[in-house]
């Protein structure tokens, strides 16, 4: 006896019905519907917890996109953020001991021939939830949603207490720490910024060499102005000397005539004058 049996396309199952191979192939069909579901879900979330990071132009822009995306992702929670704030932000070398840009690797022991730090922010992230207390599955969802989210490394800290810079709630803070890796806007930024501080430096150097000549120049302006006073004020010297001197050569002149005059009197002095006014001699 023949008996007919229906093998499924997508599992290789046999099945004596076909009422029961239809019910396979509906409920196959559907559970890979929700699972393409999900995984688009999934794809949809990472690109959109990982946006706030890659368009970032600045870490306050960072910080800000970062807050509406966990409340974005965190619809529904009666546990909700209040605020999420970066503080005491400082651009050095960051340790990658207990963390590292993402796709890098941590050197928590400090191996030689591994980086030790990478360039970034450091700093204090203070959290508030909505919750002043623990609410449990509710706070576990939010953390989660924090704890993972993409360039936001933190370390030690904890608990503040129940309010902060006027929000009142469940109040955290920790280490902060920022890869300038994980920010490929503010990488390119900063690479202009080493580009233009190598020609500002340049420029600067240009700048001081031209000052200093210019110093020296006002220097040897101010000596020969100097010389140029000394010398007019001998020249004023010289002049009065010279003067005094024509002064002394007149009066020698002077009396030197008069001695004369006197040595050999001209007798008819008076009598000559008197003729002179007449005849203009």
């Amino acid at each position: 006896m023949k008996i007919q049996v229906f093998k499924s396309e997508f599992t290789g199952q046999l099945f004596e019905s076909k009422k029961d191979y239809l019910l396979h192939v509906a409920q196959y069909q559907e559970e890979k519907e929700s699972e393409e579901e999900e995984k688009e879900l999934i794809a949809k979330t990472q690109e959109l917890i990982h946006m706030p990071r890659l368009t970032a132009t600045s870490i306050d822009d960072f910080r800000q996109k970062a807050f509406d995306v966990i409340n974005q992702l965190n619809e529904g929670n009666p546990d909700k953020l209040l605020l999420l704030n970066f503080s005491n932000l400082r651009f050095t070398n960051i340790s990658n001991s207990h963390s590292a840009p993402i796709g890098f690797e941590r050197n928590f022991r400090k191996e030689d021939d591994k980086p030790t730090s990478y360039k970034g922010w450091g700093g204090v992230i203070t959290i508030i939830y909505s919750k002043d207390i623990n609410s449990g599955k509710d706070r576990e969802r939010i953390e989660r949603l924090l704890g993972s989210f993409p360039a936001i490394n933190t370390e030690s800290g904890g608990y503040r207490g129940k309010e902060y810079m006027g929000i009142k709630g469940y109040v955290l803070s920790y280490e902060l720490r920022l890869y300038l890796e994980d920010f490929p806007f503010l990488k390119e930024d900063y690479q202009r910024f080493i580009n233009l501080e190598d020609a500002y430096q340049e420029w600067q150097s240009d700048i001081d060499i031209l000052c200093d000549a210019k110093n020296k120049a006002d220097i040897e302006i101010l000596t020969h102005q100097n010389t140029y006073n000394n010398k007019a004020e001998k020249m004023k010297e010289l002049e009065y000397e010279q003067y005094e001197i024509h002064s002394l050569i007149s009066k020698r002149r002077s009396e030197n005539i008069e001695s004369v005059l006197l040595s050999k009197p001209f007798v008819e002095l008076n009598e000559f004058q008197s003729l002179s006014s007449k005849f203009k001699y």
